[in-house]
């Protein structure tokens, strides 16, 4: 299939999350990963972009949050490439934990420079969990 054809068929999609029934779940606590993955948006092949068109490459961020347990995806966010990782965690935690009692929050190293992450996991009695937290970041809540 051609990259036409299928970004035609991907405009198409309307994304919807409702409140998904979780099995066996007897409204336990969910354990979330947050990331965020760019993709291009470009028409042209790697060869000519890289040989003919001197262009920045233009790119959109898709911001996820998923649960550990089933594999679905909670909320999400679709992004222009510039926008950091860091400025969309609270509204995908705040819109997961509106939905779902959340006990842990696992997260990459994007998401340890900004103590307000940290402030809103402590606010809904969240544990983060950061991969490889870096030596300057502030954990500490408020």
């Amino acid at each position: 299939m051609h990259f036409t054809h299928m970004r035609r068929k991907i405009l198409k999609v309307k994304p919807s999350i409702e409140k998904m029934c979780f099995e066996n779940d007897d409204y336990k606590p969910i354990t979330l990963i947050v990331d965020a993955l760019g993709l291009t948006i470009s028409k042209k092949g790697n060869y000519i972009e890289e040989k003919w068109i001197r262009k920045k490459k233009e790119f959109v961020k898709l911001h996820i949050t998923v649960d550990t347990k089933s594999k679905k995806v909670v909320s999400f966010r679709i992004t222009k490439g510039n926008v950091h990782d860091t400025t969309k965690f609270g509204p995908l935690v705040r819109e997961a934990a509106e939905k779902y009692d959340i006990d842990k929050v696992h997260a990459d190293k994007a998401y340890d420079n900004n103590r307000r992450n940290f402030n809103l996991l402590d606010d809904i009695n969240a544990e983060p969990v950061v991969i490889r937290i870096r030596k300057n970041a502030s954990a500490r809540s408020k």
